[in-house]
């Protein structure tokens, strides 16, 4: 790898470090393919210099047992007889080796932006239950004007191209962010869409209300203390996760991708309450998850004795979303069968390879793993895992744009 200054540095170069604000915030992680915007971006931003791949750099030996080693401690939690696992696990440890090879050194500490000793708690340990959590959301959450009608949409399921537009038209900076997403790669249309009658007539009514939808909740969310996580971090997990569903869920020739892009944008919104209403206790679940080497998931109920994920669910219910979305942030992860079970499935695994594909970016947490059959019930062979991974990571800075710029 080597250090250039920004005006050396040509689009198609790959980033081999992360870049970060002044204040540590992340604009862009290491293996981003920079493109033309991204130099805008930093330019921008102040960016002076930025550190690329050097092209054709050879993965020694030892650069590969060490990318294996690292990544073997985040798969500690996994059915190794599992061949989807393991094939996650081949494309883990190759890219931490190259990420190795080029010059980069995993982290062994640094988790948390901050400590919680000046943000206390809502609720004494043990007594605030997700119910509690969730009503104290519910009280002070905003939504965009148009939230309304996009729930009566959804609900009717009869409304118009033109009866749509109305609606979401009515909010213009929902208005831009939809015309932004349909017009980058996740859709990859030939022509530029220029409305949102346009939009409702190629991606459809539902699964453009259903996308509203999504993008409406992610600006409700605020109030998350700062020194605790990473929104930009956090956002990009979510939409990695999203893309990735929607992905799996095309592969396996679902014809209205939208909801599962939806459902894995929202799948930890629970984190985000949690953060926000017992910041002290989701602290000491980080705390606990990096010292033990144990996934999130199950250091939240060691400490808290509930999960992000039923909180998710409770809080998606509670402000009238479709129950597929609900029940994929419920059971993203542990899938049980049910009406809604394949939507949570998709979640599921897409958050397993989301976790995967951060190794390499620097993640401090061990993988939940997928659950028995998990991708035997996607109906499509472990060998399109690496295409999948592959068209994630074409598509995922342009969407990553379209929703925060």
């Amino acid at each position: 790898m080597k250090t250039l200054p920004l005006r050396a540095v040509a689009p198609g170069m790959h980033l081999a470090d992360d870049v970060r604000t002044p204040d540590g915030r992340l604009l862009l992680p290491g293996g981003t393919p920079l493109a033309a915007k991204h130099l805008e971006l930093l330019a921008r931003r102040g960016i002076e210099k930025v550190v690329v791949r050097e092209s054709g750099v050879h993965v020694s030996a030892r650069s590969r047992h060490q990318g294996e080693e690292h990544a073997r401690g985040f798969f500690l939690y996994v059915d190794h007889a599992d061949p989807f696992m393991n094939a996650l696990y081949a494309i883990s440890a190759e890219r931490t080796a190259q990420r190795i090879a080029e010059g980069w050194t995993p982290p062994v500490e640094g988790c948390l932006r901050g400590d919680a000793d000046h943000l206390p708690d809502q609720f004494l340990r043990g007594e605030g239950q997700p119910e509690d959590i969730v009503d104290a959301e519910c009280e002070v959450a905003s939504f965009s004007g148009v939230y309304g009608g996009i729930q009566e949409v959804l609900a009717s399921g009869t409304a118009s191209a033109g009866e749509i537009a109305d609606i979401v038209t009515k909010d213009v900076a929902l208005t831009a962010k939809l015309l932004k997403i349909v017009n980058s790669p996740f859709y990859g249309f030939a022509r530029r869409i220029d409305t949102i009658s346009r939009a409702v007539t190629m991606v459809g009514g539902r699964e453009l209300s259903t996308l509203a939808m999504g993008v409406s909740a992610v600006s409700a969310f605020q109030g998350v203390p700062p020194e605790l996580i990473d929104m930009t971090a956090f956002w990009r997990h979510s939409l990695s996760v999203g893309l990735l569903a929607k992905l799996l869920a095309t592969h396996c020739g679902d014809r209205a991708p939208e909801r599962f892009f939806t459902a894995g944008l929202l799948h930890d919104v629970g984190r985000l309450i949690l953060f926000k209403r017992l910041p002290q206790a989701s602290v000491d679940v980080l705390r606990y998850a990096r010292g033990a080497c144990v996934p999130l998931v199950d250091a939240e109920e060691a400490v808290m004795g509930f999960t992000h994920a039923r909180v998710g669910g409770l809080l998606l219910a509670a402000w009238g979303f479709p129950e597929s979305l609900e029940m994929a942030a419920r059971l993203h992860h542990g899938p049980v069968e049910g009406e809604h079970d394949f939507t949570a499935m998709v979640v599921h695994v897409a958050d397993n390879i989301a976790n995967a594909l951060a190794i390499a970016q620097g993640s401090q947490f061990a993988l939940p793993g997928a659950a028995s059959g998990a991708w035997e019930r996607l109906g499509t062979p472990v060998e399109s895992l690496e295409e999948i991974c592959r068209e994630h990571d074409e598509q995922l800075e342009a969407i990553f744009g379209a929703f925060f710029g």
